[in-house]
């Protein structure tokens, strides 16, 4: 059970923009759902497109992309998650209809049939940046193109287009395509051919070529038959119109974004990752009814996906990581404009542990050097003793953050004590000063070896 009432979250405010609050409500529990903290959310095109032009009123939270920890499970989740569990998966961020359900705040409520278990050694950053990605995989590649799962790869050549392959989604898509059997051939630009390669795809081809399509369709003998477009513009869909074979049946293109395909005889199709939560929503003026086949398609999607992240068969891009929500709005930004890959933003530090630092250094700074001693063990003790507890529920890489702390606050003193030295080069009294006395060096010698046998983490 949360203590506190309200958190820091961001919010949008229509006409076209966002702002970071403090005082939201932790969001209440609905049937099927659960309530999580936030350990890191991801950035995703969507959600500043959403703050640009699809959200008309003030109050829905942003953001698609998160994992953190369970902290209560509500009714009829069937699942089996408890609190406590690494949690991570999709939610619908910028929901006119249920305001509260945005990934970019402390708390959120997230749909428990479209969530995971992250992975013990899978690492919470990276486990944030797959909500959209995996459902969006899943609903192009597979419920409607028609592949086969992972789970029951073809074992014949069939070849499938992924258009935009070292995009986030892209890059995932790649590799699920292979998992299920498939010839993937792809596009990206030259730089990222290696990239993209690495991931499993059969032939790259650079969309700037003015022959692109024609290469491709040399390399598929002119019987593509599947093409997955996950940048969705009218160049992206030409190239792939001009890919696909000239006179096969079947012929398949799905997008991520609605829009004209410049070719007729083939079955077009776009998709939208909101619908794998089965429930009513609007979509700028479009009221969006509920589609629960494709929740029920998402739910099974996700656990075949947790299953291939434990068995170690997929590969996450490693993400641009940024501390605090204080900084999405900057992510967003930047990703509007195009200059940076999509950035990973853990949870801000509690407002406890930055007050206890402030307080610890404001104490402590005051004493002379043998009490200081005697602080930074208590600081040691406090550190050990939050260690996975307390309303914090810090990790390992939390824990690690701390220590880290007291090394670097050790590593100032010392540069400074050096540059206050008589002479340059010569011995010096580590903590600054006059020379010790013989009790003086006696401490420090303690304590030097204190924190040399307890350094196993930190350093």
């Amino acid at each position: 059970m949360v203590a506190k009432t309200s958190q820091r979250a961001i919010v949008a405010q229509g006409s076209g923009w966002a702002k970071l609050v403090d005082d939201r409500p932790i969001p209440k529990l609905r049937d099927g759902y659960m309530l999580v903290k936030t350990k890191a959310v991801a950035l995703n095109p969507t959600d500043w497109k959403h703050i640009k032009s699809l959200v008309a009123e003030a109050g829905p939270v942003v953001g698609c992309d998160y994992a953190g920890v369970v902290e209560e499970v509500g009714p009829k989740v069937t699942k089996g998650f408890k609190p406590g569990d690494r949690v991570c998966g999709v939610v619908h961020g910028s929901n006119d209809v249920q305001p509260e359900d945005g990934a970019f705040a402390e708390y959120i409520v997230v749909k428990a049939d479209v969530q995971i278990k992250v992975p013990a050694a899978m690492d919470i950053n990276e486990a944030a940046t797959l909500g959209v990605g995996i459902t969006t995989v899943g609903q192009g590649l597979y419920q409607t193109l028609g592949l086969a799962l992972p789970t029951a790869p073809i074992h014949k050549p069939v070849h499938v287009l992924i258009y935009g392959g070292s995009t986030a989604t892209g890059t995932l898509g790649i590799q699920f395509a292979k998992l299920s059997g498939y010839t993937v051939v792809t596009t990206c630009s030259s730089h990222n051919m290696d990239q993209v390669k690495a991931l499993g795809a059969d032939a790259a081809f650079d969309y700037n070529d003015a022959d692109c399509a024609n290469k491709i369709r040399a390399y598929t003998g002119d019987k593509l038959t599947l093409a997955w477009d996950t940048i969705s513009v009218p160049a992206s869909a030409q190239i792939c119109a001009d890919s696909l074979a000239s006179s096969e049946p079947g012929l398949k293109y799905a997008s991520l974004l609605p829009g004209k395909f410049p070719r007729s005889g083939v079955e077009v199709s776009s998709t939208l990752a909101y619908t794998a939560l089965g429930e009513d929503f609007k979509f700028g003026n479009l009221q969006m009814a509920a589609k629960p086949e494709d929740l029920k398609f998402a739910a099974r999607f996700w656990d075949i996906t947790r299953e291939l992240l434990e068995k170690k068969k997929l590969n996450v891009r490693p993400p641009h990581v940024e501390p605090g929500l204080d900084k999405v709005l900057d992510g967003l930004k930047a990703l509007e404009e195009n200059k940076e890959p999509p950035i990973t933003v853990p949870r801000s530090r509690e407002k406890w542990r930055d007050n206890y630092a402030a307080m610890r250094l404001h104490a402590m700074g005051a004493l002379p050097w043998p009490l200081q001693v005697f602080g930074w063990f208590a600081y040691r003790a406090v550190e050990r003793g939050i260690y996975g507890k307390g309303p914090g529920r810090l990790e390992d890489d939390e824990v690690l953050e701390l220590k880290t702390e007291v090394w670097e606050s050790d590593d100032a003193l010392l540069a400074e004590s050096k540059r206050s030295a008589d002479g340059a080069g010569e011995p010096f009294w580590v903590l600054g000063g006059p020379e010790p006395t013989d009790a003086h060096a006696a401490v420090y010698g303690f304590v030097v070896s204190a924190l040399v046998c307890g350094a196993d983490v930190a350093r």
